[in-house]
């Protein structure tokens, strides 16, 4: 069962006509925000707006990306524990160890691309480089 935040504090905003307007459009185009039905939900995508923007919430979009590329490193991982076995017990090891290399690439690659969209996310912080 999902947690159910109970949100009990109203916060009311004044803006023009031009800026609701705006914000209107905004809030359609968000589909994250938009209702089950498919309708605008104004609140959830102004929440959704300034509590990312403030820092309190992390974006979504990019939680999920992240989780995604985890997912499809422990594959890759996968891949070259079996053709680490495939190294150490059968005959075909060229095309094995190609194998091997050819995956290990594809780890460095997504590593650097994880390494940039933090960076562009979260800033460029100094880490141990490994």
């Amino acid at each position: 069962m999902k947690k159910q935040n109970k949100r009990d504090f109203v916060v009311r905003l004044r803006v023009t006509k031009e800026e609701y307007d705006f914000l209107i459009e905004q809030a359609e185009k968000n589909e994250e925000t938009n209702c089950r039905n498919g309708g605008k939900n104004l609140s959830a995508y102004l929440r959704k707006t300034v509590l990312q923007r403030s820092g309190y919430q992390k974006d979504e979009k990019f939680q999920r990306e992240l989780k995604e590329l985890v997912y499809q490193i422990r594959k890759i991982g996968v891949n070259i524990n079996q053709a680490t076995k495939q190294l150490n017990t059968e005959y075909r090891t060229m095309e094995t160890a190609n194998r091997l290399e050819e995956s290990m690439e594809l780890v460095k690659i997504q590593l650097h691309e994880i390494r940039q969209e933090l960076k562009k996310q979260y800033g460029d912080h100094k880490d141990d480089e490994h």
